[in-house]
């Protein structure tokens, strides 16, 4: 079972605007998950991009670029369609811990 509880933990202590807007969504309930297809992340991020998902990306479609991906949960298909294009599946605790610092994180719903 994922923690909920500890993802929203760390992207509280960050208080940066792309991390507390991931936040509120991530604190509703679970209906309010977004659910994002692979597919809309090739369509909407640049090769190379870092991208935050505040719910679960799924594996429908084609991944074309290396992407670093955050997310509170993947699909076993959306995770090996990252990794085969070159790019990482991350945990938002993972992701803040590389990624706090950074600017230009894409925040898709």
């Amino acid at each position: 079972m994922l923690d909920r509880d500890g993802a929203l933990k760390s992207l509280k202590k960050t208080k940066r605007p792309v991390f507390l807007s991931a936040l509120k969504t991530l604190q509703g309930s679970r209906k309010r998950f977004a659910r994002v297809n692979v597919e809309k992340l090739s369509r909407v991020a640049k090769e190379g991009s870092i991208v935050l998902v505040p719910g679960k990306v799924l594996g429908a479609g084609k991944l074309d670029k290396k992407l670093f991906v955050g997310a509170f949960d993947f699909s076993e298909e959306a995770r090996r369609k990252i990794m085969e294009s070159g790019g990482e599946a991350l945990s938002i605790d993972e992701f803040i811990s590389r990624f706090s610092d950074k600017g230009g994180i894409l925040l898709v719903r």
